[in-house]
């Protein structure tokens, strides 16, 4: 099988706005052809993007690249299985597919079937080419929501901004191994945190959990599960839009979006968070807790009690959950200062921009 597959492969996921670049030592070709057949290649460029347009059904895929129906069934099918394809089902049986992204998608399926060998290259990969590319859009890919407990009651939080919500009202769950904590145990550098923890809503669950990448939980597992993220120092990070369909616990240290962020000079802008935190001068015993926890350098210690670096603040709520004192909360932002979270995936990819 000719290698310009590869590349032609590379070019259509270049599309998708996070971008899948091209480098000199072509980590990215050993990527996919490390996920890919030759022939699974050439299916895939004929498939639309799951999230950005609908599945595509089985007929005018067959009729565009002259394959045989059963023949085509079985090969997508397959690639549904391995965690490269989303597939739906309507009523009369009739199968459609879309293409996974790679972020966020087929890194996330890929957690069981990583080596040493492609840990290292994703290594490269994800933070270098890849991470810059991924920070160029305006508008995240992902988005920070806080720990629940972190908000104060009277607050008035959008449905989208509330784990809880999110996960009373998915009709499936299910939790997965964290890729980026795998990734890193397998080349010497994990942290020791949970890896057990990230998780899929509504219908990704679902085609999780009919494809054996994931384990089915209950409302109460997923929020223990959480729990003990957060206290790991966890902060959650979800798909930027007011539908949810997946959960990350990240962590600084291991995790590429967080890793990726804390580089930046001004973390609070780019992570789009509607929250802030404030500081009850009076109550803080300068016990420093909450520098410890902030992945940010968001807070530093002063004379007498905590400051907070305001540029630097993401409104994780992770600072707040290990304060004795109960000196530190989450206020809202300025309405200016908040960026709109897209109804949907959809809508979430065209703001963000398809590349040519």
């Amino acid at each position: 099988m000719s290698a310009d597959i590869f590349e032609k492969l590379r070019r259509h996921f270049d599309r998708f706005p996070a971008g899948f670049p091209a480098t000199e030592e072509k980590y990215e070709i050993k990527i996919l052809k490390s996920f890919f057949s030759g022939e699974e290649a050439q299916y895939a460029i004929n498939l639309p993007f799951a999230g950005s347009d609908y599945p595509k059904d089985i007929r005018p895929i067959v009729d565009q690249m002259g394959k045989d129906e059963d023949e085509a069934e079985r090969i997508l099918d397959s690639m549904v299985e391995k965690g490269l394809v989303y597939r739906s089902i309507d009523d009369k049986g009739s199968k459609a597919y879309a293409l996974l992204p790679f972020v966020p998608g087929i890194i996330e399926f890929s957690a069981k079937k990583l080596d040493h060998e492609l840990a290292q290259v994703l290594e490269k990969y994800l933070y270098g080419a890849f991470g810059r590319e991924m920070m160029k859009p305006k508008i995240p890919l992902v988005k920070v929501i806080p720990i629940r407990e972190s908000i104060p009651s009277e607050i008035i939080v959008s449905p989208y901004e509330n784990i809880l919500t999110a996960l009373e009202e998915s009709s499936s769950l299910c939790v997965m191994d964290c890729i980026c904590r795998t990734q890193k145990n397998l080349i010497g550098e994990g942290c020791g945190r949970p890896v057990e923890t990230c998780m899929f809503l509504n219908e990704f669950a679902e085609h999780a959990n009919e494809i054996g990448m994931g384990r089915k939980v209950t409302k109460e597992e997923a929020i223990e599960i959480l729990r003990k993220a957060e206290d790991a120092g966890c902060i959650h990070c979800v798909n930027n839009s007011q539908r949810i369909l997946g959960i990350c616990s990240c962590c600084g240290c291991c995790c590429q979006p967080l890793k990726l962020l804390i580089t930046t000079n001004n973390p609070g802008a780019v992570a789009k968070s509607g929250f802030i935190v404030t500081i009850d001068s009076d109550l803080c015993s300068g016990c420093e807790a909450c520098v410890d926890r902030c992945w940010f350098d968001a807070l530093k210690m002063g004379d007498e009690y905590v400051m907070l670096d305001r540029d630097r603040c993401i409104g994780c709520g992770g600072c707040i959950r290990v304060c004795p004192e109960e000196a530190l909360s989450l206020q809202a932002k300025p309405a200016d200062e908040i960026m709109p979270v897209p109804k949907d995936q959809f809508e979430l990819f065209n703001e963000m921009g398809w590349r040519k």
